[in-house]
């Protein structure tokens, strides 16, 4: 029977918020949020793909402790450490997630895992032709896709950032398919690199946290709606052009 399964990856060496993924978040870790959002979503596993670092150690503890599957690989090759943590776990459809989004919706992933499912793509995504805000990125590709992208590698790049260039560079021939949301709200930023990223997110879990443990993505636009200064939090960072975790 295929499996289908969420690799989150994560490290503790952020270059701009160093050990972001284990800050307090309302009082627990920001990963475990990330973690226990992504369980949420039907019949799929929730694996850590770490690093063997020395640093990222405290990851597998954290694994451990929150009975998390994990998969430490290389710190660079993270194409490699997703191609491996999918054959070690047996995963035939895979959903990437980074670790510096506490906010992700289970029911985008749900609805993104469905349309994919339907065996028209060979990628699908929320992120080239973006609507989602900046934070709820999913991209979902079969493990025969990944081991592509692994063998026809060109450059060392193509390595840094999954099947991000193997997309580019093929899209002519691939059946890439885009998740889209009925308005347009690519310039909300909720993924978290800055302090002042971790400030939003953290004013919005102190918002709806309490009474919805795993709110969704609607119920933080009602939110902004009421108090839209929250969006001026963290207009000014410019993001990173290729995510790397």
């Amino acid at each position: 029977m295929m499996q289908q399964g969420i690799i989150v990856q994560a490290r503790m060496g952020s270059t701009r918020l160093p050990g972001k993924v284990l800050k307090n978040l309302v009082g627990l870790p920001m990963l475990k949020h990330v973690m226990n959002r992504l369980r949420a979503v039907p019949s799929t596993k929730v694996i850590l793909a770490t690093t063997t670092l020395p640093q990222d150690d405290v990851l597998e503890e954290f694994c451990t402790n929150e009975n998390i599957p994990f998969y430490r690989g290389d710190s660079d090759n993270v194409l490699m450490r997703y191609l491996e943590t999918a054959k070690r776990f047996e995963i035939d459809t895979i959903c990437r997630i980074t670790s510096d989004c506490p906010l992700i919706d289970s029911e985008v992933i749900t609805a993104m895992l469905a349309a994919y499912q339907s065996g028209r793509f060979d990628y699908y995504s929320n992120t080239i032709e973006r609507t989602y805000p900046r934070g709820l990125d999913a991209e979902i590709f079969s493990r025969s896709f990944l081991q592509r992208a692994w063998d026809e590698r060109v450059l060392t790049d193509q390595v840094e950032h999954v099947v991000y260039s193997f997309v580019q560079r093929k899209s002519a021939d691939l059946k890439i398919g885009q998740h889209h949301f009925s308005g347009d709200f690519s310039d909300l930023r909720w993924t978290v690199d800055e302090p002042v990223d971790f400030q939003l997110i953290e004013q919005i879990y102190n918002e709806l946290y309490p009474q919805s443990p795993f709110f969704l993505f609607r119920e933080i636009l009602n939110l902004i709606e009421k108090k839209p200064e929250l969006t001026l939090i963290n207009q000014h960072i410019n993001q990173k052009a290729i995510p790397h975790a």
